[in-house]
């Protein structure tokens, strides 16, 4: 029998979407991310590597954004 793949991709443009803040508050997707980590290994769920947490999972996912104009402080 043949096995499938499933991927999970996450679009957001609306609503509340918070990047993880210095003061230790979580990100709008870190939940989300620890709770996949017990469904998926290191091979199919990757952390954030500039974050640093107790386990694989904690690092949450990396999140992006940008910001128009340069230098504007107006993050989208």
């Amino acid at each position: 029998m043949e096995q499938g793949l499933t991927c999970l991709v996450t679009i957001h443009g609306i609503g509340f979407q918070q990047r993880p803040l210095p003061d230790g508050t979580p990100g709008y997707a870190d939940a989300l991310h620890e709770r996949l980590s017990h469904y998926l290994d290191a091979s199919l769920l990757g952390d954030d590597p500039h974050r640093e947490r107790a386990r694989r999972g904690e690092n949450g996912p990396v999140y992006v954004a940008s910001e128009w104009p340069p230098a504007s402080h107006q993050i989208e």
